[in-house]
């Protein structure tokens, strides 16, 4: 329960953070994908438009937002199917015990 809570406070920190960065609006596809990050830490965009239920292009432009803040990385070549990243959600993970 403790590597739980310590887990949500982090991702609670690094989100607050990347929204005062961004400042998006609370309704926004960036800013819902931006919530949705620990749940989906590698995506595609047409995962993250399924998962956020927004439009393609509404969720490809809230990546590209990301992309542009360093939140998310691309991480395959191209130009289609890209698959993305959030390293700081993946550390997060990883620094769980037993978690590998």
């Amino acid at each position: 329960v403790d590597e739980a809570l310590t887990f949500e406070q982090s991702v609670s920190s690094l989100q607050a953070a990347w929204l005062a960065h961004l400042g998006a609006r609370s309704d926004s596809a960036t800013t819902l994908l931006v919530q949705a990050l620990p749940g989906i830490p590698v995506f595609t965009a047409t995962s993250a438009a399924a998962y956020l239920d927004r439009s393609f292009k509404r969720t490809t432009s809230a990546i590209g937002e990301l992309v542009a803040a360093g939140i998310v990385v691309q991480i395959t070549e191209g130009k289609r199917n890209r698959v993305f990243e959030c390293p700081d959600v993946l550390d997060t993970y990883a620094n769980i015990k037993g978690f590998q």
